[in-house]
């Protein structure tokens, strides 16, 4: 998702001419005519450190055994095809190098007690694209999936069950 063409393609559909004229990390001004400024303005950032417009949708790639990539926001990912061939998600900060690794392995259940009860293992799942989301169906049994969502500024890892019946 690029919420800054977003914007930019709103506001020349309801003021045409209208320009850019300033941007900072969390907002754009436009030019819309006669004297007249628009500026919006966001909670989380829109632009990288470097000016660049965030776009945070999965691209194709090859690279380092990953067939995955986002790569235009202050933090990249990788993610591999399917969630059972290990390392299945890495996360870098581009400007350190320093990395994050995931790799889901198995649901366990832990009561008040500190009881605890296995629920899952990993299946061979292959993940579904849509925009800023990788899906992993029943990465975990039928009805339990693996989602991970990259937002201008973070990245969301969810655990999604179904129905309470497939626990």
């Amino acid at each position: 998702m690029n919420i800054a063409a977003q914007i930019r393609q709103r506001v020349q559909q309801e003021r045409p001419g209208a320009v850019v004229s300033r941007r900072g990390r969390n907002w754009i001004e436009h030019d819309v005519g006669g004297g007249a400024r628009r500026v919006e303005i966001h909670s989380g950032p829109i632009h990288t450190r470097d000016g660049d417009e965030i776009d945070t949708a999965w691209e194709s790639v090859n690279e380092d055994g990953y067939q995955w990539a986002m790569r235009r926001a202050d933090f990249h990912v990788h993610a591999k095809a399917n969630v059972q061939h290990g390392a299945s998600i890495r996360w870098t900060d581009p400007d350190s190098g320093a990395r994050i690794i995931f790799q889901p392995e198995s649901v366990r259940y832990v009561n008040r007690d500190g009881a605890e009860q296995f629920i899952a293992s990993l299946q061979s799942s292959t993940a579904q694209v849509d925009d800023g989301t990788l899906l992993w169906p029943n990465a975990m049994g039928s009805g339990r999936h693996f989602q991970y969502t990259c937002s201008t500024n973070l990245l969301e890892k969810l655990f999604i069950i179904d129905a309470a019946s497939n626990l």
